[in-house]
């Protein structure tokens, strides 16, 4: 996130990293309620997804571009983590466990506002890079 440029884009990934203290605090109350102590693991997915970011990060030799790739790969750890926390809610309300439910809810719908902002971003973030690489189609005219 420290390498954004654009404004829009790097106020919402810094507002994400204060969101996501507090879903780790949100976490922590599951495991609570839960009774089980949490257990810090490897994601290899994430791992995958953050080692495939950095390696298009750093060939990128204009800002436009980088902010593009940071938005585009930011969007797709969004998506994982959507999908993840689905799973999660679905899983505590099978198990009868309403209270774990909504906390990760809760955690779910911060994801879920965070991938819709990323997704609004991303073509703005991409016709800016092509501008900035000279590379951007004129508009074509409809007859």
């Amino acid at each position: 996130a420290t390498k954004a440029v654009e404004p829009i884009l790097l106020k919402g990934l810094q507002r994400h990293v204060t969101e996501t203290e507090r879903q780790i605090k949100v976490l922590q109350q599951v495991f609570k309620l839960l009774g089980e102590p949490p257990i810090r693991q490897t994601c290899d997915g994430a791992k995958g997804l953050i080692s495939e970011a950095q390696k298009v990060m750093e060939e990128a030799q204009v800002d436009e571009i980088r902010d593009s790739l940071i938005g585009s790969a930011a969007s797709k750890a969004e998506s994982y983590e959507v999908n993840a926390y689905t799973g999660m809610v679905a899983s505590a309300e099978l198990m009868g466990q309403p209270k774990v439910a909504a906390l990760l809810q809760r955690n779910l719908r911060q994801e879920e506002r965070m991938q819709a902002a990323l997704e609004k971003r991303e073509e703005p973030l991409l016709k800016r890079a092509l501008k900035a690489t000279g590379e951007l189609p004129m508009p074509s005219r409809r007859k």
